[in-house]
Parts: structure tokens; sequence; C-alpha cells
């Protein structure tokens, strides 16, 4: 091999390690110049603590809490897992069906004392009917030896 043939070997050799050189500090300097930062100046104020969490929350203690009356909620006074004390009020409830049953079970009382006063007065006149039918059988009777 000649010197002009090592030469013409070479230098195509380092131009194109050069070419791939210059493209990859290129290529570096665009990924890593994307980075933007900016300036303010300090301020005071008050400070402000946030925890962002994932996940459930489950309660540490569940009370059940059973009633004696069932009905519609009018109005509730204490929500899932709130504070309440005893004797505190938990909800109203609408009055309108309870209402309306005390209503229904007067009228029902009122229905059966009329009913107990009409079987005490057929009790009095099935009695006077007796005492009617014992005179007739009497007055018979005597009838019937007056015959004799």
């Amino acid at each position: 091999m000649t010197k002009k043939t090592i030469i013409k070997i070479t230098i195509p050799i380092v131009l194109i390690i050069l070419v791939v050189i210059v493209a990859a500090a290129i290529r570096l300097r665009k990924s890593t110049s994307t980075t933007h930062y900016f300036t303010a100046a300090v301020v005071e104020g008050p400070l402000a603590k946030t925890v962002n969490a994932t996940g459930v929350v489950q309660t540490v203690v569940t009370v059940p809490v059973s009633t004696q009356v069932s009905g519609q909620i009018q109005e509730l006074f204490a929500d899932f897992n709130s504070v309440v004390k005893r004797g505190q009020l938990l909800a109203k409830l609408d009055p309108r069906n309870l209402e309306s049953a005390v209503t229904n079970a007067k009228a029902q009382l009122a229905s059966a004392q009329a009913r107990l006063r009409s079987a005490e007065a057929e009790v009095r006149t099935h009695a006077a009917n007796v005492n009617s039918a014992k005179a007739s059988l009497a007055g018979a009777r005597v009838a019937r030896d007056n015959v004799k």
C-alpha cells in the first residue's frame, strides 16, 4: 500500500467519525436544554402542610345504632362517622305516617266500642225475649190448668 491509498482511506474514516461525534454532541445538547428554570423573590407568609395519600379509609370503631321506631326521616342531625353524645337527637321522623296510624287506631277503637254497645243491646234484647217467653209459658200453663 502506498501512502496515497492510506490517505485516501483515512481521510473519509476520520470525516465519518467527526460527523458522528458532532451529531452526538448536538443530540446530547438538545436533550439537556429542555429544562427551564425560573426564579422568584422570597416572600414571607403562612405555610401550608398538605398530605396526599391513596388507599381506602376505614373506621377505627363502628358502633351499631338501633331504632325503636321506623319511618321516613324528615331531618337528619348526625352524619356517618359523626361524634355523638348520649341522648343527642340523631334524626326526626316524618310525623304524618305516625299520626295517621294513631288516627286509624282511634277509629278502630271507636268501631270496637260501638260493636260492644250493639252486642250488649242484643244481649238485653235476648234477655227480654227470654223473659217474655217465660211469661208466655206461664200464661199457657195457667190457661191449661184452667181448662182442666
